[in-house]
């Protein structure tokens, strides 16, 4: 991979965090709340800077950065802890209508093979920002 592409840097990245199959997961505001407060303590004591972030229904998008060049670490370890928290959520709610049919999908989703499956297993996107504001120019 090109070191263009790669989240090494301390500036702001835009990164697309899709639920794993597309699965709508983030209609029941108890889950959003939990990667809320997930992102905070990440925030707070893993130095992830937040810009933004938009909860859909089947993926987050986020711009965040990372002054160590650690960005890609912190996601990996915010996406990790957040999908096993939202399972576990799950599991235990007993108003989640669709619990059977949620952890049916998740553990099928996660024994086959990426490249058979078509779908996006949970890779996160990355592209760096282009500003355009000229108070965010960088100048040499």
């Amino acid at each position: 991979m090109s070191e263009l592409r790669k989240a090494n840097s301390d500036r702001p990245f835009f990164l697309t965090l899709p639920v794993v199959g597309w699965i709508d997961v983030f209609t029941r505001n108890d889950y959003c709340d939990e990667f809320i407060r997930n992102l905070e303590y990440c925030r707070k004591n893993k130095g992830l800077k937040v810009y933004a972030y938009c909860i859909m229904s089947n993926h987050i998008h986020l711009i965040a950065a990372h002054n160590d060049g650690k960005l890609p670490d912190v996601i990996r370890d915010l996406k990790s802890y957040t999908a096993k928290r939202i399972i576990e959520r799950i599991s235990n709610n007993l108003q989640e209508s669709r619990k059977e049919w949620l952890l049916y999908l998740f553990n099928f989703l996660r024994t086959i093979p990426a490249k058979t499956a078509h779908i996006s297993f949970g890779k996160k996107q990355v592209s760096q920002l282009n500003y355009t504001h000229p108070k965010y120019l960088i100048r040499k």
